[in-house]
């Protein structure tokens, strides 16, 4: 898996009360806040016997081990014995950033190569975020599926409203840096409209349609959004998958949106979000992974895998990189 690259740790409200254990890339982690309010992260492996620091408790924005009680600070030095005497052990760290109501953490050994990313337009709409799962799937498939627009016809035919399930060509346009990519395409919006009195009413108090472009963008660090732009305004849905490790991945799903702020539209919202997420789910753990947990088990594609395989280009590049290093 990749590791120089900045993934979604948690939500900036998860980190309000006791210390929050993640494990990323493998390794076990602590986020917590510090005195000052600053979100921190250390591994979680206590370096005086090997306790679970997720299992301790904060003291003044200090993390209390739960084995023996020694304390550490923000920076992962020890501040506190109880037992008696000193230490200068230190707890592993990781560089966190906060930004745009997430945190990120860099696994990696390396300095931050760039910041985390960031997207106008989640600060111009209205928010609506998912409980993080731990997805029983490899990194790589769930975010091919997160770019996959031709699965939206079959996996989402529950929640999501789609005529037919051909998907139209798009323009994919890799960044300079090779960190991530733009996929745009022009949508038929005859071909979305709703048909039926219900259906079309639905729409309108919504302002769901017709949808007129799909633009989709992809960052290094396993953050897609896929950006829906209708002739009332525009819907963004955003998928922040973080490996946990080679066979699972943490997603945080949110959606931004212009269109139907009112407490219906948000209600609704919220619901379609949730199922959304959950049919993901159920067809990326479906998937037979098990022969292929890191890799790319199949190479037979059509057009409308584009996407997909800018992603399979990009990924095996940071991946052969780091392999070097």
């Amino acid at each position: 898996m990749i590791r120089d690259a900045w993934y979604a740790a948690a939500w900036a409200h998860e980190l309000t009360g006791d210390p929050l254990g993640r494990r990323i890339c493998g390794e076990p982690v602590t986020l917590f806040r510090d005195r000052g309010g600053r979100a921190r992260c250390v591994h979680s492996v206590c370096p005086h016997r090997g306790a679970d620091l997720s299992r301790g408790r904060l003291r003044s924005g200090e993390l209390e081990c739960p084995l023996h009680g020694w304390r550490f600070d923000g920076a992962g030095l020890c501040t506190h014995v109880p037992s008696g005497g000193r230490s200068s052990a230190r707890a592993r760290t990781f560089e966190v950033r906060e930004q745009q109501g997430l945190v990120w953490i860099w696994p990696g050994s390396g300095e931050p190569a760039s910041p985390p990313p960031r997207h106008a337009f989640r600060d111009e709409g209205e928010v609506l975020r998912t409980r993080p799962r731990r997805w029983r799937a490899p990194f790589v498939h769930v975010m091919e599926q997160a770019l996959d627009a031709a699965h939206v016809a079959y996996v989402h035919r529950g929640s999501t409203a789609m005529a037919a399930p051909v998907v139209p060509e798009a323009r994919v346009t890799v960044d300079a840096d090779r960190r991530g990519f733009t996929s745009e395409s022009a949508l038929d919006a005859s071909s979305s409209a709703e048909s039926g009195l219900f259906a079309r009413a639905r729409a309108a108090a919504l302002g769901l349609g017709p949808t007129l472009a799909r633009r989709v963008r992809f960052d290094m660090g396993g953050a897609v959004h896929v950006h829906i732009t209708y002739r009332s305004g525009w819907d963004a849905l955003g998928i922040f998958a973080t490996p946990a490790d080679a066979h699972s991945t943490w997603v945080f799903g949110e959606s931004v949106r212009t269109r139907a702020r009112h407490p219906l539209g948000r209600a609704l919202q919220r619901r379609y979000l949730r199922r959304v997420m959950a049919e993901d789910r159920v067809a990326a753990e479906a998937l037979h992974t098990d022969r292929f947990p890191e890799g790319f088990p199949l190479a037979l594609s059509v057009a409308s895998d584009r996407a997909a395989n800018a992603f399979r280009a990009l990924y095996r590049r940071w991946r052969d990189a780091e392999q070097v290093a």
